[in-house]
C-alpha cells in the first residue's frame, strides 16, 4: 500500500476523499478503477486533484467495483448522508405494485408492515 504524501493531504483535506483512494488501492491503479467503472484515468485524476469530489453518478458503480467495507456510499460522499439514509430505507420496502404474502417466512421481522396477498398499484 504505497501513499504519497499529497494524496495523504488530499484525504485529510476533503471528505470522500479517502474512500476514493482506499478505492484505488484495492483495484491496484487509477487506470483500473477508470476501467473497472466506465471511465477514464483522468476523470478520476480530475476528482482527486479538481473537484475534490466523486460525481453522484459514479458513487453506485465505484461501490460495486471495489466491495469492500470502507468503501461505500456514505464514505465516498458524506455530504449526501440524508439521501443515502432516505435510499437505504425505500430499498428496505417493496417496490410499489409488489405482491406482497402476510405468510411468506422471510417477510418475518421486516420493519416495513405487511399487507394481505393482494396488487398494490
Amino acid at each position: 500500500m504505497t501513499r504519497s504524501i499529497e494524496a495523504l493531504a488530499i484525504a485529510s483535506a476533503y471528505p470522500g476523499m479517502r474512500a476514493l483512494i482506499r478505492a484505488i488501492e484495492l483495484t491496484g491503479s487509477q487506470e483500473l478503477l477508470a476501467r473497472a467503472i466506465g471511465v477514464e484515468a483522468k476523470d478520476i485524476s480530475r476528482w482527486l486533484h479538481k473537484t475534490r469530489r466523486v460525481p453522484l453518478e459514479y458513487v453506485p458503480f465505484i461501490v460495486a467495483a471495489v466491495y469492500h467495507d470502507d468503501v461505500s456510499p456514505v464514505t465516498l460522499r458524506p455530504d449526501h448522508l440524508k439521501g443515502w439514509a432516505m435510499l437505504a430505507r425505500q430499498l428496505a420496502r417493496p417496490p410499489r405494485g409488489y405482491i406482497v404474502d402476510a405468510d411468506d417466512p422471510e417477510l418475518e421481522g421486516q420493519s416495513w408492515p405487511k399487507a394481505p396477498r393482494r396488487h398494490c398499484v
